[in-house]
């Protein structure tokens, strides 16, 4: 059984009430876990990403980056490769990307989860790639986590839905269940 530490839930994609960004819209939250844990969220681009572009879904973090904790983004490296990173400070910041295109007007249930060793990428709860070596408990950022954008810039164009952060990772086969049970 895992342990909630902060949800913020929201209605389906499908429905009205998800969070809608545009651009300069944020949400933030209080302070959250410093161990393992997991990030997971029901996203939908509503815009490709064009050379350079970052668009975050979580963040937690300030604006230079030297209080930074953990993120969960979506980018563009180089001219045409998209890419997920999640990124883990603990004595040091570690990436952890792999490449995945996520579809304008589609949406996509999107998990990371840090165990205290390894860091891994869902989509559509399935692992992307092999999981990022990780070792040691997360940096203790005094900034709140927010919800589509990394402090005052790369704002998500599109929607969240149903974004939470737990204070344990979660394995495998509870990334299958809530992404089939649409959680």
């Amino acid at each position: 059984m895992f342990s909630l530490i902060t949800c913020m839930a929201f209605s389906a994609l499908g429905g009205e009430a998800a969070l809608r960004f545009s651009g300069g819209q944020v949400l933030s939250a209080p302070a959250l876990p410093l161990g393992p844990h997991a990030l997971e969220a029901w996203v939908r681009p509503d815009s490709s990403l064009s050379f350079g572009q970052v668009r975050t879904i979580f963040a937690k973090s300030n604006s230079s980056g030297s209080d930074f904790s953990y993120s969960l983004d979506y980018r563009r490296s180089g001219l045409s490769t998209n890419q997920l990173m999640f990124s883990v400070t603990t004595t040091s910041n570690t990436d952890y990307t792999v490449t995945q295109t996520l579809n304008s007007g589609t949406k996509y249930y999107i998990a990371a989860t840090y165990n205290g060793s390894t860091m891994r990428i869902y989509v559509n709860g399935t692992q992307l790639g092999t999981g990022q070596a990780k070792t040691g408990n997360l940096r203790n950022s005094a900034q709140p986590l927010r919800i589509g954008s990394f402090w005052s810039q790369d704002y998500w164009d599109g929607a969240i839905d149903e974004a939470a952060v737990y204070g344990t990772a979660l394995s495998s086969t509870q990334i299958q269940s809530h992404y089939t049970n649409g959680i």
